[in-house]
């Protein structure tokens, strides 16, 4: 299984954020890549679509920033958050006439990968992310399974620092008036995937939150807010490392869509959990964790074609493209 459903510090400096602000309309620079600007800690890959830029990030500090090209008219690039379903160096398309695709790293089983191609400064791809090839054979050695989030949007979006979104729900699901909750509809099953990144998803209209590992779906359970008008915002929440000496937020946050705020800490608050789940999440927090807000729907019979994918489990079978 993989994600890909709906829908996830202040970084560096002010130049840091001043990059993924970056028009479309404005030359594409140059790739860049410092890695030595933060050695360890959870990778957050994001693909702005609109101005065919890229940006990588290491426990909050951006290290990568590179033009890209992604899918043309007919072969949209998905938008969503990802991870990395598996890593080929020397892959080659089984679909498009055995094209080299080096550097590859798949995001979905149907065939969206990361890799060294083209950049003509357009879309022209047949869905996939095309980078420079010194930067996919850079970004190849850093990105893993266990910790590396790729946020795949429209237009910009800017990381900022973050209170303690999970932190916060996990005090609610402590509370009192969480043990009132019924135990119809949950699941855990962590034996399904033993390892890997951890997703959290929790979905406004559905009522539910999932947690997801290496992609695979290993708990779900009703959730409810005490305010039933309250509204997820569309983000993303990416725990960070702590760093030796140094003060450092505890979580990254992404918003996507441009208009909200992700007022997480106040929102999730409200947030009542069966007790069952309660001291399962707490031992999933840990750098790389993602939490996922949404208000929209994780069932796809309940969304449009064109609606952002935050995060799904799927078979894992792949499919090479």
């Amino acid at each position: 299984m993989h994600f890909s459903y709906v829908a996830l510090r202040t970084f560096a400096t002010l130049a840091a954020l001043a990059c993924l602000n970056v028009s479309a309309k404005d030359p594409k620079p140059a790739f860049q890549w410092q890695p030595e600007r933060s050695q360890s800690g959870p990778i957050l890959i994001i693909v702005n679509l609109d101005d065919q830029l890229a940006f990588v990030y290491r426990n909050g500090i951006q290290i990568g920033q590179t033009p890209v090209s992604t899918g043309r008219h007919g072969f949209a690039t998905p938008t969503g958050v990802f991870s990395i379903l598996g890593k080929d160096a020397n892959h080659h398309s089984n679909k498009y006439h055995n094209a080299s695709m080096p550097y590859a790293e798949r995001l979905t089983w149907s065939g969206v990968f990361l890799h060294a191609g083209s950049l003509p400064g357009y879309p022209s791809s047949h869905g996939c992310v095309h980078l420079p090839l010194a930067f996919a054979e850079n970004l190849y050695q850093v990105t893993s399974a266990h910790d590396t989030t790729v946020l795949i949007t429209q237009s910009t979006s800017q990381p900022s620092d973050s209170a303690a979104p999970v932190e916060q729900l996990l005090g609610i699901a402590q509370a009192e008036v969480s043990r009132e909750q019924p135990a119809d509809g949950i699941v855990w099953q962590p034996d399904k995937s033993k390892d890997g990144s951890v997703a959290i998803v929790i979905s406004g209209a559905d009522k539910r939150i999932e947690i997801l590992r290496a992609g695979i779906l290993i708990g779900q359970a009703p959730a409810s807010f005490t305010d039933p008008n309250s509204l997820l915002p569309e983000a993303i929440y990416l725990k960070l490392a702590p760093v030796a000496g140094k003060p450092s937020p505890d979580w990254s946050t992404v918003v996507i869509a441009k208009a909200q705020k992700a007022d997480a800490p106040q929102i999730l608050s409200q947030l009542q959990l069966p007790p069952a789940i309660d001291s399962e999440l707490k031992k999933l927090i840990v750098p790389g964790t993602l939490l996922i807000t949404t208000q929209s729907s994780l069932s796809p019979d309940k969304r449009s074609s064109t609606d952002f994918v935050a995060m799904q489990a799927n078979a894992a079978t792949p499919a090479s493209p």
